[in-house]
């Protein structure tokens, strides 16, 4: 299981995400029109046309153009709306909802929409990581800051790392990169019999925050927590189009 490449990511904030702020302006803009429209058109527009006046037939076919124009729209308290601005609220609330929709179904478009790359390691508070196997997903994880002792004469100093697949990865600030962490399976058979284990509880955290500890969990989702995520599955979603359609 190895991983084939990193990038550095860092959370904006939930006005600028892309599933919020270009809809946000378009609904504003769209709102806007269909007030200054609804202005223009009369409250309660007339069809009846006076055959009795004197105005010759080409006027009267130009007014009666010109109400049957202004009949073109949809009726809402009173007013007369735009009929192609007012279908497009609901139409542009559907792709907000299938675009923050997407931000569960694809990592990439998450990072895409949630997230700015930084080429800071200072800046960044996730990691994107792509594995090298194509039959494992991309995932994003978090960094965290850990108290380590990179060398034996060195003292313990904060370093970030993640934790993907429960494998953990330690930033190298020289090579400028993530290197994950071994596990000391090269020594010799003499080095092994004489270990006496940790004798001091700073080297006991040390081990703790490199390697974990030596049990396995698997955290079990609440009954809420898995109703939403299946509300979000794709299928599901498609489920719920097509009874709203019919």
């Amino acid at each position: 299981m190895g991983v084939k490449s990193f990038s550095l990511h860092t959370a904006v904030p939930r006005w600028a995400r892309l599933d919020v702020i270009p809809f946000v302006v378009l609904h504003v803009l769209n709102l806007c029109y269909i007030i200054y429209a609804s202005k223009l058109a009369p409250q309660t527009p007339s069809s009846s046309v006076d055959l009795n006046s004197n105005v010759t037939a080409d006027q009267n076919i130009t007014r009666t153009q010109h109400i049957t124009k202004q009949n073109e729209g949809v009726a809402f308290l009173g007013l007369l709306l735009p009929v192609l601005n007012t279908a497009f609220i609901p139409l542009l609330l559907i792709i907000q909802l299938v675009t923050h929709l997407g931000t569960y179904w694809s990592v990439e478009f998450k990072a895409l929409a949630t997230m700015k790359r930084v080429d800071d390691i200072n800046e960044a508070t996730m990691v994107k990581v792509k594995p090298s196997k194509v039959t494992e997903k991309v995932g994003i994880c978090k960094l965290e800051k850990l108290i380590l002792k990179l060398a034996a004469d060195k003292q313990r100093e904060e370093v970030l790392s993640f934790e993907f697949h429960k494998r953990r990865y330690i930033w190298d600030a020289d090579n400028k990169k993530f290197n994950k962490v071994e596990f000391p399976v090269h020594l010799s058979f003499g080095q092994y019999l004489s270990t006496t284990g940790y004798k001091e509880p700073a080297d006991v955290e040390d081990a703790t925050n490199r390697w974990g500890i030596n049990s396995f969990q698997i955290p079990l989702p609440s009954f809420g927590e898995l109703y939403v995520e299946q509300c979000r599955q794709p299928f599901f979603v498609f489920q719920i189009a097509c009874v709203a359609l019919w």
